[in-house]
């Protein structure tokens, strides 16, 4: 799918809850560039927001031997080491410091994108600029062990943005087999951090416009399950992309970023549901209710992810209803919007934000 970047950008602001990234980018000035062009910019201009504003601190526990005591005193490194003899003492103290883990991972990935020959000079100057005025962070090699430790400091939001892009950045970082600089792959074209990103912009999108509604990913239980625990271990887990519940009421949205959403049959323009995809949200359905008092409501959505075609049809299965629509992610964000606002949930107040 060749997806405009201005609408990556705002799929990237949704997905990590950052929506001020107006304030840190401007939209129109990336309208030319490249996904590695996009990642590099929002890097970039994120960490000079970062440091304008003071990156984030935290107490550190340090040891060190010093001629008058700190916090703690070690004991047993000042007898073991003879510290005394020399006038010193060991001690152990907390000090604020930003060489803490989320600055670390966001130095890293500085470093590494401004390696990257395929995003512009004066990208990768920005980026190596930030990378040398973080010198009080350790240098660490950017890792998925290193992101998974990762949190967003409370008041720091905007660290939600950074290290989710750090994510990209490790993810389609490509050494150079020659040895002789490297890339960064066009993450729009895979389809599983696609899928990831539309999913995540989907719940973020809704979590933002939907006032008095709890959004959030879920994990319904097998409700009519039985057998023995062994057996019960073989179940699948499962796990909702976006439920919408209100009073009474809840809505299951399954999203799906693929390049074929639907089967085709031959020598017709007919089209069908990939059974793959009704299955799986038919069994979220049917778990959820089974374990809903008999006055709630549950409905679902099948929302796919598309470049210029247009689908929304609603069926009943039973007394579950089903519906199918698509969210052309090629329109201009005012219709992308739209569509999104004019899903079949419940109507009650929303947010409309100028984005």
């Amino acid at each position: 799918m060749e997806i405009p970047i201005r609408n990556v950008y705002t799929l990237l602001a949704y997905a990590s809850g950052f929506l001020e990234l107006s304030a840190v980018s401007e939209v129109g000035a990336i309208e030319a560039d490249t996904p590695a062009d996009l990642l590099a910019r929002l890097l970039a201009d994120g960490l000079s927001a970062l440091l304008r504003r003071g990156p984030y601190r935290a107490y550190l526990e340090r040891a060190e031997d010093v001629r008058r005591p700190r916090g703690a005193v070690d004991v047993t490194r000042t007898v073991s080491c003879a510290l005394r003899s020399r006038g010193r003492v060991g001690c152990r103290f907390d000090e604020l410091s930003h060489d803490v883990i989320e600055n670390r991972v966001v130095k890293a990935a500085a470093r590494l994108l401004s390696t990257c020959r395929n995003i512009k000079r004066e990208l990768a100057l920005a980026l190596r600029a930030a990378y040398f005025r973080m010198e009080d962070v350790a240098d660490v090699e950017l890792s998925a062990e290193l992101l998974r430790r990762a949190r967003v400091p409370r008041g720091y939001r905007l660290y939600g943005m950074l290290l989710d892009i750090c994510q990209l950045v490790l993810a389609n970082f490509l050494p150079d087999e020659q040895g002789d600089g490297s890339r960064l792959r066009d993450f729009t074209r895979d389809d599983e951090q696609m899928a990831h990103l539309f999913e995540a912009f989907v719940r973020g999108f809704l979590q933002h416009h939907l006032d008095g509604a709890r959004v959030a990913r879920e994990h319904p239980s097998w409700a009519s399950a039985s057998g023995e625990p062994t057996a019960l271990q073989l179940l699948p887990r499962m796990i909702t992309d976006v439920s919408v519940r209100w009073p009474g009421q809840c809505t299951i949205v399954e999203t799906k970023f693929v390049r074929r959403p639907f089967r085709e049959l031959a020598n017709s323009a007919r089209l069908k549901l990939r059974s793959d995809h009704l299955y799986q949200l038919f069994a979220y359905v049917k778990n959820i209710r089974e374990r809903e008092p008999a006055s709630m409501k549950v409905d679902s959505i099948l929302l796919y992810a598309s470049v210029g075609r247009g689908l929304s049809e609603t069926l009943s299965l039973g007394d579950i209803g089903i519906s199918v629509r698509t969210i052309d992610l090629s329109a201009s964000w005012t219709d992308i919007r739209a569509a999104l606002l004019s899903l079949p949930l419940r109507r009650g107040a929303t947010r409309m934000v100028a984005m």
